[in-house]
């Protein structure tokens, strides 16, 4: 398997450390802070009434803690992963934003006195939340 995760950075990339891990925060909060208030749920959507014969899901949404939509129509039908991908989208949900940050935040204020398995999971996870690798 090829990881994603570039471990050199460029001009337009973060560096590393606890720099990398503040700005892999930041992101996470202000993306969590913009969305609908968690937690989501996904909902089965169906169209119609069962009486015209209509009555199984079709679709997928995610609906938000006020229940208000979130993420619309995940397409159930054709053996797609419309389900999975809503019960995802639910699962991670602006209050696992804020937990990250939060782990991301104090590695970032440990990191001179840390190394190790701490160190590759920070930036790890910091790097997968600023997508570097991606084009």
């Amino acid at each position: 398997m090829t990881s994603n995760v570039m471990s050199v950075p460029g001009p337009d990339k973060p560096g590393t450390g606890a720099d990398l891990l503040r700005l892999a925060a930041v992101k996470l909060r202000k993306h969590a802070d913009l969305a609908t208030e968690g937690p989501w749920r996904a909902v089965p959507y169906v169209y119609g009434k069962p009486e015209d014969g209509w009555g199984e899901p079709s679709n997928y949404e995610v609906y938000g803690a006020d229940d208000s939509p979130v993420v619309s129509h995940q397409p159930h039908e054709g053996g797609g992963a419309g389900q999975a991908d809503a019960e995802y989208f639910a699962l991670v949900h602006p209050p696992v934003a804020f937990a990250l940050a939060e782990v991301l935040n104090r590695l970032a204020k440990v990191w001179s006195h840390t190394d190790g398995i701490l160190c590759d999971l920070g930036e790890t996870l910091a790097r997968a939340v600023l997508r570097e690798g991606e084009s």
